[in-house]
């Protein structure tokens, strides 16, 4: 695998180390995002997030939630995830994420 020249600690360090999310709720189980090619903007975020099936939320206002969330954490200057996917089960996760192979460039 080819590294950072002279720096093959800080490209295990960036690329390879969890660091803490940016979704800090409780119905959260799991979020990512990815940039998708955009027409307009060049790229826009998209994001998913897995919501406990325990917690009793709306996908209207777990949607509100996030990008509440995101704006706090980034910032409302900066673009954030318009429409996040809000997936409840790992059939949706495994649609979506075909979905989303073929949407991002190879």
């Amino acid at each position: 695998m080819s590294t950072l020249w002279k720096a093959e600690e800080r490209f295990i360090k960036t690329y390879f180390t969890k660091y803490p999310g940016i979704i800090h709720l409780d119905f959260v189980i799991d979020a990512a995002c990815v940039g998708m090619e955009d027409s307009i903007k060049g790229h826009v975020p998209v994001g998913f997030v897995v919501v406990d099936k325990t917690v009793s939320i709306s996908r209207d206002e777990a949607i509100k939630q996030v990008i509440k969330s995101v704006r706090e954490f980034v910032g409302p200057i900066t673009p954030t995830m318009e429409n996040p996917h809000v997936l409840q089960d790992i059939e949706e996760i495994v649609r979506e994420e075909k979905i989303m192979d073929r949407s991002l460039p190879h």
